[in-house]
């Protein structure tokens, strides 16, 4: 789903300006349903009786909500831009399409740092559970961190486009980073007061919010910038492989935590051992950190919205542009 999904806008526009606005709208939609999930499903389970049971009812209450969105989207949506650049490319064998996607820098720079971003947001959303439990006291303090990040989430992606266009993507997104980081640092000093706690919370999602609102359009540059540089348009394959990166980074940081709990001799118990308790909050606070330096470096090396017009105009020179649109 999250494959088409993410390659529908390019789809539906081909102004830079109005991509930037579709995609900052469809992030700024996403934390809104993440923050009322968050908020609602550990005291709705807690109060069903907090048990499997429990989990399974609310799950299948949330996907049957999802069905019908997902449904609704799919009928309201209508493709308006054929890109024959991109057709052309999908007649062509996998290995050179491949071959083309790798011989452009940018697409790596973005795949990776959509793949820390899925690091984070997986240390976060598996983490912060634990974090409330065991070092702010309470398990229902999730929702309280969950809605202090996403709050000003929504608000700093509802007024990104006139900055995107005074500052660029990549400097927003640096900004962010820097700031999301020097904020997840500061709260291994204080890490068990709940109302510090929500504060780097807060500044966490001022910081990531330009990430959010500017990955997808600068995925759609990247696009250009593998199209001027190879003369092969692999559009849904960037789209497709940026999926892949997200859904391994996700994966394998799952997969690291529940080693390193156990390693720690995580029990689930309501008086846990102190090297879980430990273990649960380093990965809290150190696990974000090391995604967030990961995006900085990598932003540290992306130039394309400093050429990206050059690219443009020699598209344009060269008729490319006309096959693309």
């Amino acid at each position: 789903m999250n494959l088409p999904y993410g390659a529908m806008a390019p789809l539906m526009t081909r102004n830079e300006e109005d991509l930037a606005k579709i995609n900052v709208f469809r992030m700024f939609m996403s934390p809104i349903g993440n923050m009322i999930v968050s908020a609602m499903t550990l005291p709705i389970i807690n109060r069903m009786g907090g048990n499997q049971a429990a989990w399974i009812k609310i799950t299948l209450i949330y996907s049957v909500v999802a069905i019908g969105m997902l449904l609704w989207c799919f009928f309201g949506t209508k493709e308006r831009v054929n890109t024959q650049a991109a057709q052309e490319a999908e007649s062509m064998s996998i290995s050179v399409r491949l071959r083309a996607l790798f011989r452009n820098k940018y697409f790596v720079m973005i795949l990776l740092t959509s793949l820390f971003l899925a690091v984070y947001q997986t240390v976060n959303g598996t983490c912060a559970t634990y974090y409330s439990q065991y070092i702010l006291g309470n398990n229902e303090y999730y929702g309280v961190l969950n809605l202090a990040e996403n709050i000003p989430q929504i608000v700093v992606i509802m007024i990104l486009p006139p900055f995107i266009k005074k500052f660029g993507k990549r400097n927003l997104v640096l900004a962010g980073a820097i700031l999301t980081l020097a904020a997840q640092v500061s709260l291994a000093f204080v890490p068990a007061n709940l109302t510090y706690a929500a504060v780097v919370a807060a500044i966490r999602g001022i910081g990531k919010a330009p990430l959010f609102g500017c990955v997808f359009t600068m995925m759609a540059d990247v696009v250009n910038y593998g199209h001027w540089k190879t003369g092969i348009r692999v559009q849904a394959l960037v789209f497709s492989a940026v999926t892949v990166g997200q859904k391994f980074g996700g994966g394998i940081t799952g997969w690291a935590i529940g080693k390193l709990m156990d390693a720690s001799g995580f029990t689930g118990l309501v008086g846990e051992i102190p090297s879980a308790v430990a273990m649960a909050e380093n990965l809290y606070i150190w696990g974000s950190v090391l995604a967030w330096i990961a995006v900085v470096i990598l932003m540290l090396m992306y130039h394309l919205d400093k050429e990206y017009d050059g690219i443009m105009s020699d598209l344009e020179h060269k008729g490319l542009l006309k096959q693309a649109a």
